[in-house]
């Protein structure tokens, strides 16, 4: 059985109270290290070609959607950003997994100063 502070859960459900008066819709908010939630890494050009040929085959294979993820991924690292090719399942014991699985990218609010931003939601 899994136990969380505030909540009382087994695997396939959990349970708690809410009080509301009015308005009931809530903002809930949490930070991760997207890094923790990484499989690769790509800092140069290079190294992101050899991926995306590894994993996605030749580019003339590729899908409309799946160039535009390389090429914003190309202009993030000229600009000096690190790409993360993320993780997440919905049969993980990790929580946070399960959650970034079913919502994301609708519950990750980036940074206002585009320090972090989504190149695709999944590859």
């Amino acid at each position: 059985m899994k136990i969380r502070a505030g909540f009382v859960s087994n695997s396939s459900s959990s349970s708690f109270l809410v009080g509301a008066r009015g308005k009931t819709v809530a903002k809930i908010t949490f930070e991760i290290d997207i890094a923790a939630y990484a499989t690769e890494c790509f800092t140069c050009i290079e190294e992101l070609d050899r991926w995306f040929k590894d994993y996605h085959g030749s580019r003339e294979y590729w899908s409309e959607r799946l160039l535009k993820a390389y090429n914003r991924s190309v202009e993030l690292i000229r600009e000096g950003y690190t790409v993360y090719r993320c993780d997440s399942s919905n049969e993980s014991d990790d929580d946070i997994s399960n959650i970034l699985y079913s919502h994301s990218p609708n519950i990750i609010s980036w940074d206002d100063d585009q320090d972090m931003m989504l190149v695709e939601d999944c590859l």
